[in-house]
Formats: structure tokens, C-alpha cells, sequence
């Protein structure tokens, strides 16, 4: 056993000390489901965060790297350049009532 919580007073949550993997234990179906949804949002903490780095262009400091690759992200960034504005689209017609055919 590597850890063992109790996010809510019926259920608790062992995760092996191999893997990690979590098994969930509860006194009704309510606290078993609640554990399922809370281990399962424990696993992806770290793939949300990872996306949030790399959206932002920060991933080095977080993951760690070499200095050359952090200077690269410190200095001169420029926004990425959007195109023109296209031609304006017509409106939508009106709408008119359904034939009776």
C-alpha cells in the first residue's frame, strides 16, 4: 500500500505502492462512484497541467532543460500574425412560414 485517503467519510481510496493504481472502496454506490470520479481526476491533474504548459510555450521550466532552451523562451516572443479580415458574409435570410403543399 502506498497511500490511502478518505476524500468523504464513505469511501476510501488505496492506491498500490507498484503502479499507483487505485482501489476504490465504499459504503454506498453514491461514495463508491464520488472515489471513482476523484482518483480518475487525481490521474489527470498532471496531463491537465502538461497541456496548460505547453499551450503557453513554458513547457522547459516546468519540465526542466537546458539554459539555451529557457533563454529561447524568456526573449522575443512576437504574437502570431492573424490573417485579414475576409469579406463580410451576407445576413441570413428571413425565415418564412412552411408551404402547406
Amino acid at each position: 500500500m502506498a497511500s490511502s485517503i478518505k476524500p468523504r467519510g464513505d469511501v476510501t481510496i488505496v492506491r498500490d505502492a507498484k503502479l499507483g493504481i487505485p482501489h476504490i472502496t465504499g459504503t454506498t454506490r453514491d461514495g463508491t462512484m464520488f472515489g471513482a470520479g476523484y482518483a480518475g481526476a487525481q490521474d489527470r491533474l498532471f496531463v491537465m497541467d502538461l497541456t496548460r504548459h505547453v499551450a503557453r510555450g513554458e513547457l522547459t521550466p516546468f519540465a526542466g532543460g537546458a539554459e539555451g532552451n529557457r533563454e529561447l523562451e524568456r526573449g522575443g516572443r512576437q504574437p502570431r500574425p492573424t490573417a485579414p479580415p475576409g469579406p463580410a458574409r451576407p445576413p441570413f435570410p428571413a425565415r418564412t412560414a412552411a408551404r402547406t403543399w
